[in-house]
């Protein structure tokens, strides 16, 4: 400014004519200066502007990020919690299935050998029960010493088929009357009581069909406690993998969900870096250029 009036001053000391080309210049150069001014100015202002601008956005936009890492963090944590889950619930699901599997095949391993036993006890004892009735009939007519030694051979071989005991009585009886008749064998005397022998016959005969109808029982018991327990572990076993599939189903989606998770902090975690080397290197330029504006504004000033 100084300078200008410097100027100003040497102009008034020429000639009218010289003065006035002098003054017009200066003020052209006056003119061209102010405008100049001006227009750095509005640049200045136009870079000001963009610098306010973009470092708030951007750290506004790194506010966001790391609100937006922390919730991913948290989600991250949260799927993994549910595919272990999942993961030891199938876990425990598919032991479920193998176990309920090789309680299946023992039973069914224990109702054959029930089912064996029962029809070889049966074959037995209806063989007996068809020998005492042959027995019977042989005792309705006139037994011969043969025929006796017969039956009671007969029902020798009925109480040994019996898979339980006679009644004592009856077991004393049938004692009685072999011991008997093996002594007829022997050249005894032998005085033999037919009516006795049929009686006891008839009585032996009863109680092996008894206990075939209870061993008849006893089976069809086992049978239907075989049928019911494969029945549950059956529909056990169909609802387990049903819900096995349903699981993996589930585990899949989870999967699915932590890998777009996993990717999209990664992504977060990129962009914020990246943002906070922008706000860094725009905040740095944006200081230096404002300390560049002040120092040539002083400049102009002086």
């Amino acid at each position: 400014m100084r300078a200008f009036l410097a100027l100003l001053w040497l102009a008034a000391a020429f000639t009218a004519s010289p003065v006035s080309r002098v003054v017009n210049l200066i003020r052209e150069m006056r003119a061209k200066i102010v405008a100049d001014e001006k227009a750095e100015q509005q640049v200045y202002d136009r870079y000001a502007c963009w610098c306010e601008k973009t470092t708030t956005r951007k750290a506004k936009d790194i506010e966001d990020a790391r609100t937006k890492i922390g919730e991913l963090g948290s989600e991250i944590s949260a799927k993994k919690g549910k595919l272990a889950t999942l993961g030891a619930a199938l876990q425990g699901l598919m032991e479920g299935i193998e176990d309920n599997e090789i309680e299946m095949h023992n039973a069914t391993t224990l109702r054959a050998r029930q089912n064996a036993a029962f029809q070889h006890e049966k074959s037995e004892l209806s063989e007996a029960i068809e020998s005492l009735e042959h027995g019977l009939h042989v005792m309705t007519g006139k037994p011969t010493s043969a025929d006796l030694v017969a039956v009671a051979n007969q029902l020798r071989q009925a109480v040994e088929a019996s898979p339980n005991p006679l009644p004592t009585a009856q077991a004393e009886s049938v004692h009685k009357i072999l011991s008997q008749v093996s002594l007829a064998q022997t050249g005894s005397k032998y005085d033999p009581q037919y009516k006795m022998i049929q009686g006891i016959l008839e009585a032996v005969h009863e109680t092996l069909k008894e206990n075939l109808e209870t061993l008849v029982g006893e089976e069809k018991t086992q049978q239907e406690t075989y049928e019911g327990f494969m029945d549950t572990k059956t529909t056990e076993l169909v609802d387990d993998r049903a819900t096995i599939l349903r699981k993996h189903g589930n585990s899949a989606d989870a999967t699915d969900a932590l890998t777009l998770a996993a990717a999209d902090l990664a992504a977060t975690q990129q962009q914020l870096e990246d943002d906070e080397q922008f706000f860094a290197d725009s905040k740095t330029a944006c200081e230096e250029k404002a300390t560049e504006w002040e120092t040539r504004q002083s400049e102009r000033v002086d």
